[in-house]
């Protein structure tokens, strides 16, 4: 039901996030890629340029049936941060935050 996505480095400022970026290309050859508040590094890390979500950052999962991974979430007491949930057109979920941290990381779901 969830495939591991990605995971999220949170960083203290856009510097502080370079650097990381930087070692991540010098050392292991990954390609940034930057968007608005990240820069991701191949597809397995998003180098946040802020404080984002989670104490340390986020781990993305991505689910072929958004409804159906809310629904099994609650069942273990899991609920959504309501500010978070980005809907496509339709009103369907595609992406969402949980109210839930694993190590210090925040977890999103990501409608495949």
């Amino acid at each position: 039901m969830f495939k591991f996505l990605h995971v999220g480095i949170n960083n203290p400022d856009k510097e502080a996030a370079a650097a990381a970026c930087a070692d991540l290309q010098n050392i292991f050859g990954y390609t940034p890629k930057d968007i608005d508040i990240a820069t991701f590094m191949g597809t397995e890390f998003e180098i946040m340029k802020i404080p984002f979500y989670g104490t340390k950052g986020h781990i993305g999962f991505g689910v072929e049936n958004m409804q159906e991974a809310i629904t099994y979430l609650k069942t273990h007491g899991i609920e959504l941060i309501d500010e978070s949930v980005k809907k496509d057109g339709q009103g369907n979920i595609i992406l969402a935050y949980l109210d839930y941290e694993l190590s210090g990381f925040a977890v999103h779901l990501k409608q495949l």
